[in-house]
């Protein structure tokens, strides 16, 4: 049986299409595209609704199921719930969009950061409200308890890179050797003092030339199942 990252570049191919045309149709790059093609990398099912969108086919071409044959019963449970959420989010005013959550940030000691995509491009998505607008937004994961209990490990940070930076709310910041942590973030005179919401941690205090970037905490998505 012919893969999904070959039926896609195959019909794409029929289309006269190039990666980078179906890469604006279904707001993904070229690079990230070829990955799925070239089965270095699963197709998750969102995407591949958009690329069946754009080609102009029903998502059962990539599935290797027959236009309106009966899918499994746990398929039609999970279309319900799709349905039922999409009802929700109309009753409740505009829908929000996703975005890529790119690694792990500690709420203790410093971090490293893994920049492993592209801005906008991830393995793992979030949902966040329609009023984060910033286009490079991005969702960090939290390790550690430095911020508890505010937030917890395994809770979810939405980082907007494009607002404004305020006294006593929390941050990223990235620190010297790529080091990057969630803090409470002030200033005294030309010192940036970085301090943990849990008294467990002592304040952590930088030179502003010690201090590479900050950005400020927009959301913060609890994570219910630990």
């Amino acid at each position: 049986m012919q893969d999904v990252g070959s039926k896609i570049r195959e019909l794409r191919l029929r289309r006269g299409w190039t990666l980078r045309k179906l890469g604006e149709a279904v707001g993904k790059t070229p690079a990230y595209l070829s990955i799925i093609e070239n089965k270095h990398r699963p197709v998750r099912r969102p995407l591949l609704e958009d690329i069946a969108r754009a080609l102009g086919v029903d998502v059962s071409y990539f599935l290797g199921l027959e236009k309106g044959a009966r899918r499994p019963a746990i398929l039609e449970e999970l279309q319900e719930l799709v349905e039922r959420h999409r009802q929700e989010q109309a009753r409740h005013g505009p829908a929000g969009r996703r975005v890529p959550i790119l690694s792990e940030i500690a709420a203790g000691e410093p971090f490293p950061r893994d920049d492993q995509f592209p801005v906008g491009v991830a393995d793992e998505y979030i949902e966040v409200p329609a009023d984060i607008t910033d286009p490079t937004a991005f969702g960090l994961r939290v390790k550690g308890d430095s911020m508890a209990p505010r937030l917890l490990e395994g809770d979810i940070v939405v980082i907007c890179p494009s607002w404004e930076v305020r006294e006593n709310r929390a941050v990223v910041v990235k620190v010297r050797d790529d080091e990057v942590a969630c803090k409470l973030f002030s200033r005294k005179g030309n010192l940036i003092v970085l301090t943990s919401i849990n008294p467990a941690y002592p304040p952590q205090v930088y030179r502003e030339d010690e201090v590479v970037w900050v950005y400020p905490v927009a959301r913060a998505i609890s994570n219910l199942y630990i």
